[in-house]
């Protein structure tokens, strides 16, 4: 059994079952040591997309999923790109306790990239849908606005 953490559009049960059609929803979960920024350039979006950014005192809300014998590395839609996207392991907060789990994070170089207002619209109405707390849609409405400065060096 595998493990995957959803923090952007895959958050999504349509858009999950894109990729692993066999997914199934465990339900939210919290990944400490990462917050939320909009630094990626989605062509599909025509703006910003959500990416995970190391931050020790951070805490990033998403869906946790059940992907089976899936490999997580199909789950990677950047593949051409000119970007470092890369499984991570990582550990979150589970709705039953800690689960070792896998995610996706992009190394842009970038800062900031606006997000279009629908893209942001479309991760708050599946963060509600999914039952992610009120704090998740705090971190995506500040991460929108550009409210958070460079990911600090480790």
């Amino acid at each position: 059994m595998t493990y995957f953490f959803a923090y952007g559009d895959r958050m999504s049960p349509e858009r999950m079952h894109e990729f692993v059609s066999g997914a199934k929803v465990v339900g939210p979960a919290r990944l400490p040591g990462y917050r939320l920024e909009f630094n990626v350039m989605s062509r599909s979006w025509g703006g910003g997309a959500a990416n995970a950014v190391l931050d020790p005192g951070g805490s990033l809300w998403g869906v946790l999923w059940d992907i089976g014998d899936e490999n997580p590395a199909e789950l990677d839609s950047s593949r051409g790109d000119d970007l470092t996207h890369r499984p991570i392991e990582v550990t979150v907060e589970g709705p039953e306790g800690p689960v070792a789990a896998q995610t996706m994070a992009i190394w842009s170089g970038e800062k900031f990239v606006r997000p279009t207002e629908r893209y942001v619209a479309m991760l708050r109405a599946i963060a509600q849908e999914q039952g992610l707390p009120a704090g998740a849609l705090e971190a995506i409405d500040a991460a929108a606005q550009g409210q958070h400065g460079p990911a600090p060096s480790i």
